[in-house]
C-alpha cells in the first residue's frame, strides 16, 4: 500500500462487522463519505435491514476496495 492511499473505516454496532475500505485513487475523502452515505441510504430504502454482501457489492461498484483488518484490544 503507497503512503498515498486513502482509507475510510465504516463503524458497526458489532465493531467485528466493521468495513475498511481503500477509496478509489481519484476521490477525496470528503466526496467518499458523501458517496457511501448514498450507497447505504440508497440500500436503506429499499429494505430496513442491509444485507452486507448487498453493501460490498454496492460498494465495489462505486470503486471502493474492501480490505481485510485485524480488530485490536480496545483503548480507553
Amino acid at each position: 500500500m503507497s503512503n498515498d492511499t486513502k482509507l475510510i473505516y465504516l463503524p458497526a454496532a458489532d465493531p467485528a462487522r466493521g468495513r475498511l475500505l481503500r477509496l478509489p485513487a481519484d476521490m477525496e475523502s470528503h466526496e467518499a463519505f458523501r458517496n457511501i452515505t448514498g450507497i447505504i441510504a440508497s440500500l436503506e430504502e429499499q429494505t430496513s435491514t442491509i444485507d452486507p454482501e448487498e453493501l460490498d457489492d454496492a460498494l465495489e461498484a462505486n470503486g471502493f476496495e474492501r480490505l481485510e483488518f485485524t480488530l485490536g484490544p480496545e483503548i480507553g
